[in-house]
């Protein structure tokens, strides 16, 4: 199956089948090419991130909020 990929990746046709009847073709594919230059600009002035957003202070907090009894039951009312 490798040699058949290379085969096909260098632009050959590669058939496949069963009892001399061609019943699939392996072909190269030529995905468009995505302008990700922009990707991260796109945010840009719409969000902002804490100073503090990635301190281990605040990744405690987070655990601790995540850890508070009732948090994750729903059978439990919140006092």
């Amino acid at each position: 199956m490798s040699r058949l990929l290379q085969d096909a990746a260098k632009g050959e046709k590669v058939y496949l089948g069963a009892r001399g009847q061609a019943q699939f073709q392996i072909v190269k594919l030529h995905p468009k090419k995505v302008d990700r230059s922009k990707a991260f600009g796109y945010w840009k002035d719409k969000m902002w991130v804490a100073d503090d957003a990635f301190s281990r202070e605040t990744d405690k907090a987070i655990a601790d909020l995540m850890l508070q009894e009732n948090l994750f039951d729903p059978n439990k009312k919140d006092k």
